[in-house]
């Protein structure tokens, strides 16, 4: 939890206070990280609680 909330500040310090050019960029790439990480975490959640009803 700690190292999704610190990536996630930083992309909203990347993406509203850009020091450098590209930081926008950086904090783009932060931002659909977590989206995709979001992503994966609800998949594999599903399916580790549909796996359990398999074992009775």
């Amino acid at each position: 939890m700690t190292l999704g909330l610190i990536s996630t500040v930083y992309s909203v310090c990347k993406l509203f206070f850009p020091s450098k050019p590209y930081d926008f960029f950086w904090g783009c790439i932060g931002v659909l990280g977590f989206f995709v990480g979001y992503g994966l975490y609800k998949f594999a959640l599903t399916y580790i609680y549909n796996e359990q009803d398999h074992y009775h």
